[in-house]
């Protein structure tokens, strides 16, 4: 999609989060941060109180506002907002919630041969505090506690995972690999070692 020249702008940060994006960032049991690669997201779910408080929110940030006005059309004909966001102010985006602010969550390129899952977790970035979003391009699963983190990266990063992985139907591409394996939950009364994948 054409969105016209690249320009320069300064806007408030209150709105813009780190972002990984693909294997670009996600290596093998690692997360390679790259400050030049943010991500705007305004809302923080998809429900109509959601909806409100980023409204409450934008009406603050005057910035950031009028940067998202220089786009209204584009972003107001977007298929996703026509479809699924009536009544979602325009600038508003889909497919976020609690899960997408988890202060952990194990990630994986939609693309590749083999899982190469690593952990973000906060703050990685000149963005404070900030959580790490993942790009649409990423798979990923959240957490509240770093050890399940750990334990889930640890499996999919596994030789056994990656065997099945290449040469079974199992295809990184789907969403759904994690239903397809039949991995056991984390259970903090079993010994495992929590090292680099």
């Amino acid at each position: 999609m054409n969105i016209g020249p690249a320009f320069r702008t300064w806007v408030e940060q209150d709105m813009i989060y780190p972002l990984a994006k693909g294997s670009r960032n996600i290596k093998r049991g690692e997360f390679v941060s790259d400050d030049s690669i943010v991500a705007i997201v305004p809302n923080k779910g998809i429900q109509d109180r959601d909806y409100k408080d980023a409204q409450k929110q934008m009406e603050k940030l005057p910035k950031m506002k009028a940067y998202f006005e220089r786009f209204e059309a584009i972003l107001r004909n977007r298929s996703t907002y026509r479809n699924f966001m009536k009544g979602a102010p325009y600038w508003s985006v889909y497919n976020v919630g609690n899960y997408t602010f988890s202060p952990y969550k194990v990630s994986w390129s939609e693309i590749g041969s083999k899982v190469n899952a690593a952990l973000l977790e906060e703050p990685v970035s000149r963005l404070k505090n900030k959580i790490v979003i993942p790009d649409h391009k990423l798979f990923f699963v959240s957490f509240k506690d770093r050890d399940s983190a750990m334990y889930l990266m640890g499996i999919l990063n596994s030789s056994i995972i990656g065997d099945i992985v290449t040469n079974s139907t199992v295809s990184t591409s789907r969403g759904d690999i994690l239903k397809d394996l039949h991995l056991p939950l984390y259970d903090p009364k079993c010994q495992f070692k929590l090292e680099k994948c």
